[in-house]
């Protein structure tokens, strides 16, 4: 029947309602990419059907969409397929929203590419090569164009900064000190962030005496043993815990490029 109505004003409508009942993708005109829209998110949230949503959804990013439309197909596609386990496809889709965004990437999202290649791929040098294109352009903590003119983003960067020093620890990749070093200075500025900054810089201390920069090391721990955080109680308790988690996020990134070897 519908085939019939052919170019009656009602036709999509019937579509989408037979769609949706059948929990199938139909035959969707690509004049119409708001209604394979509608049908891909029936598919998603009603009735389950992933591989159809997937499919629905890579389908339609084959289209000419609005910018607005694209960024919002490519998280329901990022959506299906993760819940198929299908990584490559998911790191892509995140890669494909990194490029259009450019220079204004959120450093947020670039964070979230960067652990699904280090975690699901156990791709430690891809991981880090994407984190560091997003750090070098790190606008620092102060000034006109620092974090205080866009302080919605700090959480971001310190994310990015983390999957970054994770990825630099399984490398063993001497910018690693340089990430200690701006991390600890970007927690400082954060509120209650005072600790974990002291934290780091035990890192930054212990880097400097790992390179052989033995002067600088004793300079560092002195100025971290005189320092007020450091005489308040459990306070040292973060300094190991921080410590014991970045050694054991090195060790399971290891084994797990290990395993995808």
């Amino acid at each position: 029947l519908l085939e019939l109505a052919e170019g009656h004003p009602l036709v999509p409508r019937l579509r989408l309602a037979a769609a949706i009942s059948a929990g199938e993708i139909p035959n969707v005109p690509t004049r119409d990419p708001a209604l394979l829209l509608e049908i891909i998110e029936v598919l998603l949230w009603r009735h389950g059907k992933i591989e159809l949503a997937a499919e629905g959804a890579d389908r339609l990013l084959s289209l000419e969409l609005p910018p607005a439309w694209r960024s919002h197909v490519r998280e329901l596609a990022g959506l299906a397929h993760t819940a198929k386990g299908n990584w490559p496809r998911v790191i892509e889709l995140r890669m494909q929203a990194i490029a259009a965004a450019g220079g204004d990437a959120d450093p947020e999202e670039v964070a979230a590419a960067a652990a699904l290649i280090l975690d699901r791929q156990g791709d430690a040098a891809g991981a880090l090569a994407l984190a560091w294109t997003k750090l070098e352009h790190f606008p620092g903590v102060d000034g006109t164009y620092g974090l205080a003119h866009v302080p919605h983003t700090a959480l971001g960067w310190l994310r990015t900064f983390d999957l970054a020093i994770d990825a630099a620890s399984v490398l063993d990749d001497p910018r690693r000190f340089d990430l200690l070093e701006k991390r600890a200075d970007l927690v400082a500025v954060l509120s209650g962030g005072a600790a974990e900054a002291l934290a780091t810089r035990h890192a930054v201390a212990s880097e400097l005496e790992r390179d052989g920069q033995h002067a600088e090391a004793a300079t560092l721990w002195s100025r971290l043993a005189d320092d007020t955080i450091a005489q308040q109680p459990g306070n040292a308790r973060r300094v190991a815990l921080l410590r014991a988690a970045w050694s054991a996020i090195a060790l399971a990134a290891a084994g797990l490029a290990y395993r995808w070897r």
